[in-house]
């Protein structure tokens, strides 16, 4: 007798059932009384992107992220070392929006 615990389904039979289970869920919304709507409410509403002007603001391109050094790897290679944050700002996004939502960026 083995020490493992015998497997009850393999890899293969779980991928056929999650793509049977996503396909079920795909067809029920296009069904007559299928779900088309989201299920919670999206404070402050959504907006059509057929209203949202496109390609109306120029993209910013940000500058070459400073490298801190380099580190020594298990093979004498070495590799670039950079030190990133992570922080939270206000950034218009869409053009002639009412409010700047809140992001998130990395930053040196």
């Amino acid at each position: 007798m083995s020490d493992r615990d015998p497997v009850l389904f393999g890899r293969r039979t779980f991928i056929r059932a999650a793509a049977g289970v996503g396909a079920g869920f795909v067809l029920y919304s296009k069904m007559p009384g299928g779900a088309t709507q989201a299920l919670a409410a999206i404070p402050g509403g959504t907006l059509s992107p057929e209203e949202i002007p496109k390609f109306v603001s120029r993209l910013l391109v940000p500058p070459v992220m400073p490298r801190a050094g380099t580190v020594r790897q298990q093979g004498g290679a070495n590799a670039d070392y950079y030190e990133i944050s992570m922080r939270q700002f206000a950034q218009q996004i869409l053009p002639r929006a009412s409010r700047r939502p809140r992001c998130g960026g990395t930053a040196p």
